[in-house]
């Protein structure tokens, strides 16, 4: 028992010291920045570290680290997104090794998108020995922004065409003769959503077009305006190698209201619908600065009612081809195409050259666009 207690004492020193000992590194640990960063660490955890890694290192470019083929970061913050300067996802071609990549959808990463077009082209319409020919032009200026994670946007585009008439052999077209000494102007406000769901494309677009037609025979300009509605839905597929398709459909219509006539002979209202099926074909050309895409498309009417045989523009797509009402009530199937490249000329302005064509019985038409993006 004595032999214990003597122990028990001799031990006492030493436990001080080792307290002592514990006293100091804990002075230490506590007063110094190491420890108080590495608090910092434990409370606010790695993310925010991990989420700064450039994208287009081998570590974030394998698939299990990008696993939506289109984008990565749909539920984040687009100016929070941690991929924006990466090119597009392209999930079936990433291996350890790659160097960049291709996404389909771009719109998560920038809040706000500016679109500014000027396009042209021509309209031959012939009918009963008559044919007439429109020669047009415009611009579109258009604006959307990401409402949580939808875009939704307006635009306002403005078109002029006049009018060459060849034969007169009846009145198919309204104004015969005097057609040659006619000119349109029309006005075109809408809304827009353009959204992606995962590999889901959903479009939507309303549009209200106000038409002014002057003629050497007239005392006043005809006036009209026509109603739009389009929604289209489209799923991507991941080709590899910077290759995607967009197979979709797409519903349309369109109602012409007259306004002012001026004792022209002219419905009071018109009205065409149509479904629509087609393919968008994309191709990356090396990296992600340019790419070429083709779209052949198939119309066909499933509505017709009155006729416009003044052929009057309704409306403009976000391509720069025009939609006209036609000068009768026929079901016709229309065969289109749609060719462009897109230009990226850095991380937020893009430049695209879009041609386009359409043909039908009794009519066809072509034209261009020159197109300007710029996101922020």
């Amino acid at each position: 028992m004595q032999r214990t207690f003597m122990r028990f004492v001799a031990f006492i020193p030493s436990l001080i010291s080792r307290y002592d000992y514990f006293c100091f590194l804990r002075a230490c640990l506590f007063r110094t920045l190491f420890f108080r960063v590495f608090v910092a660490l434990l409370a606010f955890g790695f993310v925010p570290l991990q989420a700064q890694t450039t994208p287009n290192t081998p570590q974030s470019t394998s698939p299990n680290a990008l696993p939506n083929p289109l984008h990565s970061t749909q539920n984040q913050n687009p100016l929070q997104n941690p991929f924006r300067d990466s090119t597009y996802i392209d999930s079936s071609t990433l291996d350890s090794y790659s160097t960049f990549t291709h996404r389909y959808n771009t719109r998560f990463d920038s809040q706000h998108n500016v679109n500014i077009s000027a396009f042209g082209g021509q309209i031959r319409v012939s009918d009963s020995g008559n044919s007439v020919t429109q020669n047009y032009g415009g611009a579109t200026f258009s604006y959307d922004g990401l409402v949580e994670r939808y875009g939704v946007g307006g635009f306002a585009s403005y078109v002029f065409n006049d009018f060459a008439l060849n034969g007169t052999t009846n009145n198919t077209f309204a104004l015969n003769r005097e057609i040659n000494n006619t000119k349109a102007h029309t006005v075109i406000i809408g809304a827009y959503t353009d959204n992606f769901i995962d590999a889901h494309h959903l479009q939507a677009r309303f549009a209200q077009s106000f038409n002014f037609l002057d003629s050497s025979g007239l005392d006043k300009a005809i006036s009209s305006s026509t109603t739009n509605f389009n929604a289209s839905y489209g799923f991507v597929f991941s080709l590899g190698k910077g290759s995607f398709i967009e197979p979709y459909g797409k519903f349309s219509i369109a109602s012409l209201f007259a306004i002012e006539k001026q004792g022209v002979s002219l419905p009071n209202y018109s009205l065409h619908s149509h479904i629509e099926l087609g393919a968008h074909f994309r191709q990356y050309l090396g990296d992600d600065r340019v790419y070429f895409f083709i779209t052949p498309r198939f119309r066909q009417t499933i509505g017709a009612e009155n006729n416009d045989p003044l052929l009057r523009v309704a409306n403009v797509d976000e391509y720069g081809e025009i939609e006209i009402m036609m000068h009768d009530t026929k079901y016709r199937s229309f065969g289109l195409l749609l060719v462009g490249v897109d230009f990226r000329l850095n991380r937020s302005v893009k430049l695209s050259v879009v041609a386009n064509g359409k043909i039908t019985q009794n009519l066809y038409s072509y034209g261009g666009t020159l197109k300007l993006n710029i996101a922020f």
